[in-house]
Order: structure tokens, then sequence, then C-alpha cells
């Protein structure tokens, strides 16, 4: 794995953490909730595929997107 990508895997580590921290608090829900709401969501594929520029997206936009569109 190259240094670039190594930093996109973290980078997408950190931002699929950050969303599910903050689905976990908009929802007012337990972090291991959060989880299975986000990791069977389209997003979840979306992010690990970097689609649609999603990486510039912050994590509350997506949480909030999540929530809203499934």
């Amino acid at each position: 794995m190259t240094d670039s990508n190594a930093l996109t895997a973290l980078y997408r580590e950190n931002l699929e953490e950050s969303i599910i921290k903050e689905v976990a608090a908009l929802k007012n829900i337990p972090l291991r909730d959060a989880m299975a709401l986000y990791y069977t969501s389209k997003l979840a594929k979306q992010v690990e595929q970097g689609l649609y520029g999603i990486d510039n997206l912050s994590p509350k936009y997506l949480a909030n997107d999540l929530l809203e569109n499934g």
C-alpha cells in the first residue's frame, strides 16, 4: 500500500468513526446501534469507495443525510 493509499484509508476510517458518533448523538442511541445503522446503509459503501466527493463533506452533514435518507 502506498503512502497515499494508506492516508486515504486512515482518513476514511476516521470519517466513518465521526459519522457514527454523530448518528449516536443525533438519535441519542448507543454507539453499537449507530454502528449497525451506519454499516447497513448505502452511505457506508459510498464512503468506502470514495464516491461523489463524499470525503469532502462534514461528518455532521453525512450523519444527517444518513438519518434522513437511509
